[in-house]
């Protein structure tokens, strides 16, 4: 609104805006892969980085064996694990080799045929829990696939498998096996996308909106037992 020239101006509003702020509050916004650009902003985030990584490692759900072991390396060292939904997605035989180059396990301990079924004779079951290796694309019949390799924790065998087969994430995050459309609607949004991210589901927006989550969720598993 205009002022005439015989007024006084009027005193002007200011917001108080903190001089600093934690990284912690910054950096809990962050995708984790531009945590370590984030820290390199001013020395004193730097020195706060331990409290940052040690809440990155609590979400996975990460431990430390020794409290002289830096939340960081807990961190930098952490591996994601695979939990198996469905074996018959497995591949393996004199097929299946170009897949393993692919994922660099060709000659690392991959079981290329399998006995006839498990405990203990090379080939995985469901609930089947091991360390990701490597996870790659590939074309396959007349489409376009993606897969993964995983070492079993029960023999340490490497195996094939297709993504849509597993479960992948940190021990905090790696979802549930056997999840069923009726487990589905008793889950809250943070359950919902754990569970969707663990199957390989992304989410082109942010979304909070619990009845879309819940049906590309219960698709997803459909899908499945197709």
């Amino acid at each position: 609104m205009a002022q005439s020239n015989g007024e006084p101006p009027a005193p002007r509003q200011t917001c108080a805006f903190p001089s600093s702020l934690p990284p912690q509050l910054v950096i809990s916004w962050l995708p984790v892969r531009e945590v370590a650009s984030a820290l390199l902003v001013t020395s004193s985030w730097r020195g706060a980085s331990e409290a940052v990584f040690q809440s990155i490692a609590q979400s996975r759900g990460l431990g430390r064996f020794c409290a002289d072991v830096p939340w960081r390396e807990v961190v930098r060292c952490s591996k994601r694990r695979v939990a198996v939904l469905d074996p018959g997605m497995r591949f393996s035989g004199p097929d299946a080799a170009p897949f393993a180059r692919l994922l660099g396990v060709l000659d690392q301990g991959w079981v290329a045929v399998p006995h006839s079924a498990p405990p203990w004779t090379g080939a995985p079951d469901v609930g089947d829990v091991g360390d990701l290796i490597s996870e790659g694309a590939c074309e396959h019949g007349v489409g376009h696939i993606q897969i993964i390799a995983f070492r079993a924790d029960r023999d340490s065998a490497i195996h094939i498998i297709g993504r849509p087969g597993v479960l992948i994430g940190y021990p905090g995050e790696l979802g549930t096996v056997g999840l069923t459309a009726a487990d589905v609607k008793t889950l809250g949004v943070s359950d919902l996308k754990k569970e969707l991210a663990a199957r390989g589901v992304k989410t082109t927006a942010p979304t909070t909106d619990p009845a879309l989550l819940r049906t590309r969720l219960i698709d997803k598993i459909l899908q499945l037992e197709l």
